[in-house]
């Protein structure tokens, strides 16, 4: 599709662009992009009529009000003209919406402006182009309505009306646009649910590693201590006090490396990003109570790899420990427990890490019968 201005201080300039969508009326009413200038509810009801957003308003006018000025757009349905009739915020980057411009689909609903594209018609139901949002009702018990439901009466409509065609409604929430299948064509922010949870779990088991290479070298060097914690016992520490200094130092440790980890990320987050070629931030962390999940993982990660070793510490007799007559090998088949989980762990990843980087090689270096550049087959004669 092109675009073409009629911008006043310079010549008339056509630009190639992907990122335009029709929509309705209700477009700016029912999501929360926000409109700089122009009426949510009307801005794009009239036919011949669009919203810019204010990175794409500067670039067909510049510094100039975009405002009432003219656009002419030119797709499959010919040249059509429209007047800007709104600016919005630009679109978030991880929004799975994202338009530089939107146009008034109220302008097809004259046959004059489908160019002969009757599959575009806005009053049948074979308008697969279209993707339709709904926001239900919530129902007197205060739970959304049941899409589903929703759905069959859709189907059971469409049935009466045109038995011919096999088609049928289909509903999902919106949340499942991002993650979950989705049914209609992919987003731009598409993702799949599965990997997430794959690249959680390697999370999930680095820091399960990283635990336990902690209680590890805790356990190990305990026995070190024993005198420490007997003098103490004799000057009359209870064992809460105990406790609680041996936690404390698990959580302060287990907080210095959570701030450094994270200064860590901060700093190589561009080069990161410049890497996988996506513009990821940590300011999408502050939804959903991330922090709050992630201070009750701090907490609970501190309490488990270090309560072991407080409790054990604790449980010394002061009278065998300042004699040296402490045992030498308490908690030695925890230690050897998670040297071999943690052991296992760590070969497990890295065979997956090997096996994954040889299918990529596979998949990249594989001869696939057909040259998809140039469209000829490399064991057909040429």
């Amino acid at each position: 599709m092109s675009v073409t201005n009629d911008r006043a201080d310079g010549p008339i300039q056509s630009f190639r662009e992907s990122k335009l969508a029709y929509a309705d009326a209700s477009f700016f009413t029912l999501f929360t992009f926000p409109l700089v200038e122009g009426e949510a509810a009307t801005v794009i009801s009239q036919p011949n009529t669009v919203a810019l957003s204010q990175s794409q308003a500067h670039k067909y006018f510049g510094d100039a009000r975009p405002m009432g000025r003219t656009l002419t757009l030119n797709n499959q349905f010919g040249k059509t003209l429209y007047t800007v009739t709104g600016v919005y915020a630009d679109m978030p980057q991880n929004s799975d919406l994202f338009f530089d411009a939107v146009f008034s689909l109220q302008t097809l609903a004259n046959p004059a402006n489908l160019n002969g594209n009757d599959w575009a018609r806005l009053d049948s139901f074979y308008g697969t182009y279209l993707t339709t949002f709904l926001q239900l009702p919530d129902d007197q018990s205060g739970e959304s309505a049941n899409y589903k439901a929703l759905a069959d009466k859709f189907n059971a409509f469409k049935k009466k009306t045109t038995p011919e065609d096999e088609n049928l409604f289909l509903l999902q929430p919106a949340t499942n646009m991002h993650l979950a299948a989705s049914l209609s064509d992919i987003y731009r922010t598409s993702g799949s649910l599965g990997f997430v949870y794959l690249l959680s779990g390697i999370a999930g088991l680095i820091l399960l590693i990283a635990w336990f290479n902690y209680i590890n070298l805790s356990t190990a060097g305990a026995l070190k201590r024993a005198k420490e914690v007997g003098v103490r016992k004799v000057v009359g520490a209870g064992p809460g006090q105990l406790i609680g200094q041996f936690l404390g130092e698990s959580l302060l440790l287990n907080s210095l490396g959570f701030v450094f980890a994270l200064m860590l990320v901060m700093s190589l987050q561009s080069t990161f990003n410049k890497f996988v070629q996506k513009e990821l931030s940590l300011t999408i962390l502050n939804a959903n109570g991330f922090w709050l999940i992630g201070l009750i993982l701090l907490l609970v990660g501190a309490v488990a790899s270090g309560g072991y070793v407080a409790f054990t510490l604790t449980s010394f007799q002061p009278i065998q420990t300042l004699k040296g007559a402490y045992q030498a090998g308490k908690g030695g088949f925890l230690r050897k427990a998670l040297v071999v989980s943690q052991f296992s762990a760590s070969v497990a990843l890295v065979i997956a890490t090997l096996v994954l980087y040889r299918q990529l090689q596979y998949m990249q270096n594989k001869d696939l019968g057909f040259n998809w550049r140039n469209g000829w087959s490399s064991k057909a004669p040429r």
